[in-house]
């Protein structure tokens, strides 16, 4: 499989890998399946991503300072500026 990505960050729990593939483009891959597990348009740039300790969820920081918290292997997000 391949890939054309910036900016890759690996879950600590080996199960999801999150890139950015164009501007505010984010996917998100369940590594176990290998499958695409969740795909965000945001309208900034991504500037960061971290997953959480155990990761289920993705912060999100966009150029604009807005930030995204999201729960991996659903459509939930929530925002805050």
């Amino acid at each position: 499989m391949k890939w054309f990505e910036d900016s890759p960050r690996l879950s600590n729990s080996g199960q999801f890998l999150a890139f950015e593939n164009g501007r505010g483009h984010l996917l998100v891959y369940d590594l176990k399946t290998p499958k695409r597990s969740n795909e965000y348009y945001f309208g900034e740039p991504v500037s960061a991503k971290v997953f959480s300790n155990d990761g289920k969820r993705l912060l999100v920081l966009l150029s604009d300072q807005t930030v995204f918290q999201l729960n991996l292997g659903t459509t939930e997000a929530a925002a805050t500026k």
